[in-house]
């Protein structure tokens, strides 16, 4: 039996992980529609394409597992979408808006990631999570470096 709940509980992680770059690439998807400055457009465009290949390959794993991959909350990411507007809308600087709230849900993903490896994945399944969790901090270090941009008035 200690198997199994090992098994459901690397399953549930790998669900999350999954639904959660879902979520993600679809907010970046949203923001391109938002935000005006051209070099955040392609960042969040670049950022958006890994995500999807990240659910690519997370739902291999998931499959790999005997499970079969969750399906996003909608109602759950329309209301983050709407929040996100809303902010954006009342903000003085909208740009920022978009980049804080993806650097939060980056972060989120990266902490998630992290939990996840501490579990014992078979070696291809932490491979897969090891390359995520390396991407995801270069994601993280380019939303700081855009971010930090922003703030000093560089572009």
């Amino acid at each position: 039996m200690g198997l199994n709940m090992l098994l459901d509980e690397m399953q549930i992680a790998l669900n999350e992980l999954l639904v959660t770059y879902q979520e993600a690439a679809d907010h970046f998807e949203d923001a391109v529609n938002y935000v005006q400055r051209n070099d955040t457009k392609q960042l969040f465009e670049t950022v958006r394409e890994g995500h999807n290949q990240a659910v690519d390959v997370l739902t291999e794993q998931v499959r790999k597992t005997g499970a079969l991959p969750r399906a996003q909350d909608t109602d759950r990411e329309e209301a983050r979408q709407i929040f996100t507007h809303v902010k954006a809308a009342l903000s003085d600087d909208e740009h920022e808006v978009f980049l804080n709230d993806r650097m939060r849900h980056e972060k989120q993903i990266e902490a998630a990631i992290a939990d996840a490896l501490q579990l014992p994945f078979e070696a291809e399944a932490k491979a897969c999570l090891e390359a995520l969790h390396k991407r995801e901090l270069l994601v993280i270090a380019e939303l700081e470096t855009a971010l930090n941009e922003r703030a000093t008035g560089i572009r």
